[in-house]
């Protein structure tokens, strides 16, 4: 096992929340699921969010500045399924989503959904940190 394999196998052992990351272009709905998410301020009121430049979604949420953090629970486990299954807006069945204040999608049934706009982006070498 070469050291990128050893580091990623070593850091999907980590415990930590599952979330989905959502933004919409043009009426329709991109998103990915994203473990790398945290508190960065209480004010304001502010996350810390990690996404792979190679993500499909990452430039769209980078050109509309817009995003929401939709944590998931054992009971929403279908939707991490789909996300991991399907592409593009086939991620989203409609049921499940409503458009915040900024348009980003979020999540129904969600223990915690941020409707979130970008205020910075920081280059994490293979990750933008936004």
């Amino acid at each position: 096992m070469d050291r990128n394999d050893a580091f990623r196998e070593a850091m999907g052992r980590f415990a930590g929340a599952v979330n989905i990351i959502t933004t919409e272009e043009d009426g329709l709905p991109s998103g990915l699921i994203a473990t790398a998410v945290c508190s960065l301020s209480f004010d304001p009121p502010s996350v810390l969010v990690c996404i792979n430049k190679s993500a499909s979604s990452h430039d769209t949420i980078l050109r509309r500045g817009i995003f929401a953090v939709n944590l998931l629970s054992p009971a929403l486990s279908n939707v991490a399924r789909r996300f991991q299954s399907q592409k593009g807006s086939d991620r989203f069945e409609k049921k499940y989503w409503v458009a915040g204040k900024t348009g980003a999608p979020l999540l129904v049934g969600a223990p915690m959904a941020l409707d979130c706009k970008l205020s910075h982006t920081y280059d994490g070498f293979s990750h933008s940190i936004l």
